[in-house]
C-alpha cells in the first residue's frame, strides 16, 4: 500500500520534514532581505538556464557518445549472412 496521510508508513520521516520545512523557512526570509528580490529570482533563472545547457551538452558528451563508442567496439556489425 502507497504512503498515504491516513497511512503511518510515510517514506520520509516527520523530522526530516519539519527541519527542511524549517531551514527553508529561515533561508528565504533571509535571502530576500539581503539580496532583494529580484536577485532572488535572476538567481532562479541562471540556475535553469545552466541545468538546460547540462542537459542538453552534457548528457550527450558525457554519457551517450561514450556508451556508443564502447557498445560500437563490444558488437561489431555481423557480416554478410549466408
Amino acid at each position: 500500500m502507497p504512503p498515504t496521510p491516513t497511512n503511518p508508513r510515510s517514506r520520509i520521516a516527520l523530522w526530516i520534514k519539519l527541519v527542511c520545512t524549517a531551514l527553508v523557512g529561515v533561508l528565504v526570509p533571509y535571502y530576500w532581505n539581503c539580496h532583494g528580490l529580484t536577485n532572488f529570482l535572476y538567481h532562479c533563472d541562471v540556475a535553469l538556464l545552466m541545468y538546460l545547457g547540462l542537459l542538453l551538452v552534457g548528457l550527450p558528451v558525457c554519457v551517450f557518445l561514450p556508451t556508443h563508442l564502447i557498445l560500437r567496439k563490444l558488437f561489431r556489425p555481423a557480416g554478410p549472412r549466408a
